[in-house]
């Protein structure tokens, strides 16, 4: 009984023997493939970080493609797009085809071996990029890199943007008032803003000038107090129009020059231009004269 077990721990220990020896050597020749001697193939430009991992199982070669890219749009603060896109792999005469999806987004690559780095393709374009073999060490370094170049963005933009519309407030306040006339004549309306803040609120009056029904060579005026926002590209306004809260919405004309404002008395939106203090009082008082009284609005 004895002799039996010595026997059949020494046959398991060579089938354990042989399977280790054959899995080593399976081991050793999928790692001959240069796909597999890096961690990670990384390409890093200005904003722009993509690298391939890759893998086998049971000699077949699969990988993945992870792309990080800050994203800067004029008007909105920059952000990380992110993406990740499983890769086929095949074999070619010039080394591989690299078949890149996901979900329904897909892209093709022709890549080779140079030196310890991957020289990558996309098809129909003349040009290539280096993906320079790391460890994953190295990618996460170029990862945190990349995530400190979106901060300094982040900063700056915030940055400018409170310069730009620190500007603008200060546009604002050297105009007297905004003028819009209806394209018959019958209304004229007159608007100064009280105050435009940092914060981006804004006041301002409103003096409503319309034809009488009753005397058409008499006017009414009305006016109104509106309260705000604005960023200097859009602008909103809050009123009170006979009990009800009224909104008006708008947009300026790049600068504080203009602006278009939607009007209750009309689908389409009225434009306001700015003009001196001369002219506003001018064009007020010829209007204020035929006026048969001024009412406050409720």
């Amino acid at each position: 009984m004895k002799k039996r077990k010595g026997w059949s721990v020494i046959v398991l220990f060579g089938v354990f023997v042989g399977v280790v020896f054959f899995g080593m050597i399976f081991l050793i020749e999928e790692r001959k493939d240069p796909l597999l001697k890096s961690d990670v193939f990384v390409f890093h430009d200005i904003n722009i970080l993509h690298w391939f991992e890759f893998t086998s199982r049971e000699g077949k070669l699969s990988g993945k493609l992870f792309q990080q890219e800050i994203i800067q749009k004029q008007e909105e603060l920059p952000f990380m797009e992110e993406k990740e896109y499983a890769v086929i792999v095949e074999t070619t005469e010039k080394g591989y085809l690299l078949k890149a999806q996901n979900g329904k987004e897909s892209k093709v690559f022709d890549a080779w071996i140079s030196g310890e780095n991957l020289k990558v393709q996309k098809q129909r374009t003349k040009e290539y990029k280096v993906y320079e073999s790391m460890n994953k060490k190295e990618r996460d370094d170029h990862v945190k890199a990349l995530q400190h170049d979106l901060e300094i963005g982040l900063d700056q933009t915030e940055w400018l943007e409170k310069k730009r519309f620190a500007q603008f407030v200060s546009e604002v306040e050297s105009i007297y008032g905004y003028l819009s006339t209806a394209d018959n004549g019958s209304t004229q309306l007159f608007l100064t803003i009280d105050e435009a803040l940092l914060q981006g609120e804004v006041t301002a009056s409103l003096s409503v000038i319309t034809k009488s029904k009753s005397d058409k060579d008499q006017y009414e005026e009305r006016k109104y107090i509106l309260y705000g926002i604005t960023d200097g590209f859009m602008v909103e306004f809050y009123t009170t129009l006979d009990g009800k809260e009224t909104k008006l919405k708008g947009e300026f004309y790049g600068n504080a020059s203009g602006f278009d404002l939607s009007f209750w008395t009309t689908n389409e939106k009225l434009s306001f231009h700015a003009v001196s203090k001369e002219m506003f009082r001018q064009q007020y008082n010829t209007y204020k004269s035929k006026t048969s009284g001024t009412k406050e609005a409720q």
